[in-house]
């Protein structure tokens, strides 16, 4: 990703302005005045509130805090997470989700080579997490995250995809006339759902391999969370309470 924005940085055709706020010290009006089109492009500012019991027991984390401390945000990099459990829970379906699972399952190998920090590195090097669910409110044919992150995901090193065929029944049909994207991201979803490790493919070792892999990941539907159980002890969290969703 780096390098696509050091060439994008890099053209004749590209300035930077930071400590610039908008509202302040320039308007969008003037803005517009000054370019052909003007995207308003930003990221939370605070963290989601789910609003419900236990949210606030240790070992509960906001996807902003987790992200940036792997990324190395000062204010995130205290947060010291507990990874002594072997499954963990990530409400959502988007690409940050995927990229929080994508940290907690890729190999210590993988994970070296790439800007995370020393700290986060520490941790994850001792992290007992085996199995990671990405749990969503709503259906495969409204999960938001894309493609290429999908199909990262999917080929993660000692990671294998578990999803339920189940949960994908008639969505062939349902996708005849969706947009090329979301026909596309659906159907590599029914693709490794239905598709046993080494299937149909030429990579037969590479599919045994991930048919055997310690790790594994999966997609649950139309869950809501409810509570966050906690611990005898009341000071951690121990699970979640789902309640089943349907869609209108």
């Amino acid at each position: 990703v780096i390098n696509a924005f050091t060439q994008t940085a890099r053209s004749e055709r590209c300035a930077y302005y930071g400590n610039v706020t908008v509202g302040r010290d320039v308007t969008v009006a003037e803005l517009r005045q000054a370019y052909h089109a003007v995207v308003l492009s930003y990221g939370a500012e605070d963290n989601r509130v789910l609003g419900i019991p236990g949210e606030n027991l240790s070992g509960v984390y906001s996807a902003r805090a987790f992200v940036g401390w792997y990324n190395g945000l000062p204010e995130n990099r205290d947060l010291k997470p507990d990874l002594s459990c072997e499954t963990a829970l990530i409400l959502g379906h988007g690409n940050v989700a995927l990229d929080i699972a994508r940290i907690l399952l890729s190999p210590l190998p993988l994970l070296k080579k790439t800007d995370i920090t020393a700290g986060s590195l520490a941790a994850l090097a001792c992290s007992k997490v085996k199995r990671v669910w990405l749990v969503g409110r709503r259906g495969p044919l409204q999960v938001a995250f894309t493609i290429k992150e999908l199909r990262e995901m999917i080929n993660l090193p000692g990671a294998r995809p578990l999803l339920n065929p189940a949960d994908f029944t008639g969505l062939e049909n349902a996708i005849k006339d969706a947009p090329r994207p979301r026909k596309r991201l659906t159907e590599l979803m029914i693709k490794t759902a239905l598709e046993k490790p080494g299937e149909k493919t030429m990579e037969v070792q590479a599919g045994a391999a991930q048919a055997a892999a310690p790790r594994e990941w999966g997609l649950k539907f139309q869950r809501s969370p409810e509570e966050v159980l906690p611990t005898a002890d009341g000071r951690r969290a121990r699970g979640v309470r789902m309640a089943l969703t349907r869609l209108e």
